[in-house]
Parts: structure tokens; sequence; C-alpha cells
């Protein structure tokens, strides 16, 4: 029998997205994924990325890091959605620059593979059903610096999930770098399970740009390459269909190197598409009167696309503007206003569609 190296991981699948057409400068991303199987100790990345650190480097040139990911986990105590930025390092490495989590309120750090600021929270995924994410950023009106938001769709049931968002601490920041995605096997004990994904309706929306989102038809699938990565085996498999990009890994195999040798370390594949976004019927402001003040409202039912940002102008009977003001915190969906003969309220969702709405 021929010898075997000791390995102690599935094997990894990765997905480089095909981005040359675009400016690599990102407000928005969207996926739509689906677990087909997934055994415990497996995470799937559903996006890595950067974020955009010029204006940081104008007073800290030396400044690196500021990469992040988010995704869905299936582990010991439950599927999980989780979101993550690692630190950004600064001055000859002595300070360190940190996310900080505004929704969920509280403080999650972590350490390990690097330590930076994160968000692991319940998330009841099912298999065999697709879930669209959305990660969008955006300036936020009191601070002035870049948040970065998750939201996750169940397609199925047309349902919204507000999973978190982050303040970067940057000012004029976005998302860049590849928006790639991998399966992972993060623990030996459950190698030998066959784990498997698809995913399909890649896009991306460009920063500082008034055009909608970008169909990205095109990925690079692999696997760990076996000239560096000693700790992963079995068996991998990755292609697409007309409808979506698969891959799955786990299992052993009888010889390693000889399985490895007639299979594509990668490839770049194909799926047609480009037609699913947006999705759901949009929210409606409500303006109400408590204790002789006006509230606007705007929440989401969780069937309606999430409101990302409110813009409200008051006037009075003449018609001349008495007031502008906007809130861009998505989970805090009310505004307490001024009086005014009338108000024009300007709704964006996670899309960055605008519609404006005379009360």
């Amino acid at each position: 029998m021929p010898s075997q190296k000791k390995r102690h991981m599935a094997q990894n699948i990765y997905s480089n997205p095909v981005l040359r057409e675009t400016s690599g400068k990102f407000e928005g991303f969207s996926i739509d994924f689906r677990g087909v199987k997934t055994p415990l100790s497996t995470y799937w990345a559903l996006c890595n990325w950067g974020m955009d650190l010029t204006a940081f480097k104008e007073e800290h040139p030396d400044a690196h890091g500021g990469g992040a990911y988010a995704g869905l986990q299936n582990t010991v105590i439950g599927r999980l959605a989780i979101m993550s930025f690692w630190e950004t390092f600064y001055d000859g490495d002595s300070k360190r620059h940190n996310a900080r989590r505004v929704y969920p309120a509280g403080e999650s750090t972590f350490g390990g593979e690097g330590e930076g600021t994160n968000n692991i929270v319940p998330f009841a995924w099912e298999d065999n059903k697709w879930y669209r994410m959305i990660l969008r950023s955006w300036e936020d009106s009191e601070t002035g610096t870049t948040f970065v938001g998750q939201w996750v769709l169940d397609v199925a049931e047309n349902r919204w999930s507000l999973v978190s968002y982050f303040d970067t601490g940057f000012k004029k920041s976005f998302m860049r770098g590849g928006m790639s995605q991998f399966q992972e096997n993060f623990w030996d004990k459950h190698y030998k399970k066959i784990r498997s994904f698809n995913f399909k309706n890649v896009y991306i929306k460009e920063a500082g740009k008034n055009e909608g989102w970008k169909y990205i038809e095109r990925t690079s699938l692999s696997y760990d390459d076996p000239r560096w990565n000693y700790h992963t085996g079995g068996t991998h498999d990755f292609g697409a269909t007309e409808e979506y990009f698969y891959g799955s890994s786990g299992g052993d195999v009888r010889d390693q190197a000889a399985y490895d040798a007639v299979r594509p370390l990668s490839a770049v594949y194909g799926v047609k598409g480009g037609k699913a976004l947006p999705s759901g019927r949009g929210v409606k402001p409500k303006l109400t009167e408590e204790n002789g003040k006006k509230i606007l409202s705007y929440t989401s039912s969780g069937t309606t696309v999430p409101v990302l940002s409110c813009a409200v102008t008051g006037f009075d009977a003449k018609g001349k503007t008495l007031f502008c003001t906007a809130k861009t915190r998505p989970h805090d969906c009310a505004l307490e206003l001024p009086e005014a003969a009338k108000y024009s309220v300007v709704l964006t969702d996670v899309y960055g569609r605008e519609k404006t709405y005379e009360i």
C-alpha cells in the first residue's frame, strides 16, 4: 500500500470571483448559498475582504491589516452566523485599531488566528435551503465613519434577518479585495464526513458609483495545494452547473498523491444568472404622535426588504425647508421629528434603492 502523509482535516475548497472588470472598490456584496451536506466542524466563509485604509494612512502611513470575513457555521454548539474584523496595526506595529460592534450591542473580541472584534450568534439555517447574504458599507450620519452590516435572507420564506453591523472607525472607507469564499473543516474529529455546498448569484455594488449591482458570472475554484498544505487531504470536487457553483470534500482516499494527480488544482467556471436582485417589497414609513412628540417609524416586518438609512426634510406651510435629518442605524428604525407642516421621507434599502414618501 502506498504511504500516506498524516493529515488531520478535510480539504478546503476555495472560490475567487473574477473581478477584473470592476474597480475593486465595493460598498455592497451579495451571494446566494446552499449547504448540501453540512457535518459538524464546518465553516462556509461567504465573503473575505479588507477595508480600504487610504484615508487612515494619511495620518498613519504604515497602517496595515483591516481584514474581515462573514459566513455560516455548523458547530457542536449549534448553527451560527459570524462576522469578524481583524485588527489594523500602525505606528511601527506599536498601536492597534479595532472595529467596534454596534449591533448587537456589547463587546466581543477574539484571538487565535490574529485578534480583532466579532459577532457569532445562533442562526438556524438549514440544509438544502437557499440563503442570501448581503454585506453593505456606508457612512454613518452620527460618527462620519464607515459602518459595515450583514443581512441574511431565507429565500424560500422571503424572511430577512439583520445579523450584525460594525463601526470600522475608518473614514471614507469601503470594502475591497478578492471578496472570496471557502469551505473549511476546522476540527479534525469530523474530517471523514463529506461536506458540500452550492452558491450562485454573486453580485457587487461598486463604491462611489451611482450604478446598480453588477453580476459576477465567473469564479476560480480550487482546493488546498498539496505542495504546501500537509494537514489536509481526502476527496475533493468542484465545478459548476448552468445554475450554480459547487464544491465538496471529506473522507479518505487510498493514495492521496495519485488521487490528486488526475484532478485539477484549480479551474475557472461560469454560470448563467444575473436576474436575482432585488427581492421583496419595501418598508412604508409611519408618523405617529407619542406624548406630544412626532415619531417617524419605518420598521421592517421581516418579509420586507430592510431599510439601510432614512433621510427626512421638514417644510412649513409655504414650502420653506425647516430642517434636514438622517438616521443610518438599521436596527433603530425610528426618528423623533420637530414640528412641520409636511415631511419628505427618503428610505434607502439594503439594495440601495431609494423611495420618497410625502407625509
